[in-house]
This record gives structure tokens, sequence and C-alpha cells, in this order.
């Protein structure tokens, strides 16, 4: 799975950040995302997750999306190969 979150830039924010170091965390992020996936049907438990690609950027900065939000892809992994 790769996954962008988008956020929107604070006010108090230098125009000179590029990247949001601040709350919330990534890693806080990704895990409601997983809990979501898991609540909605897109797997059976967020444990069959075995590869993740995860950035947060403001808006702006990304060529991705130009407002706040998230961009998900998942996609199936082939048997015999490595990811």
């Amino acid at each position: 799975m790769s996954v962008t979150f988008v956020l929107p830039r604070p006010k108090s924010a230098p125009k000179r950040r590029i990247w949001p170091e601040v709350k919330p965390d990534l890693d806080k992020l990704v895990r409601a995302l997983c809990d979501a996936l898991t609540q909605c049907g897109a797997w059976g438990d967020d444990a069959q997750l075995i590869h993740l690609t995860a950035t947060k950027r403001y808006v702006g900065t990304s060529d991705v999306l130009n407002v706040p939000g998230v961009v998900v892809d998942i996609g199936p992994v082939e048997v015999g190969t490595l990811v």
C-alpha cells in the first residue's frame, strides 16, 4: 500500500517549511486509515498489510492532490515476488 496524506498548511507555518513536522504523527494517520479500510471491507484485517510506503505533505507541495485529503493505492502481491 502506498499512501500520501495531504494536510492543510497552518497559517503559523513558515512558507519555507515543506514537510509537516508536527502533529498528527504519520504512524497515527496510517493506523487510523488501516482501521477504516478494515471497517469498510478493503481487507479482512490490517495484519494482511505486508508493504507500506507513507508520506505526509502540505497542500501545494505535491502534484498528487491540491486539497487536503489522502491518496491511497492498494495493490496485490504476486505469489513468488519480493516486495
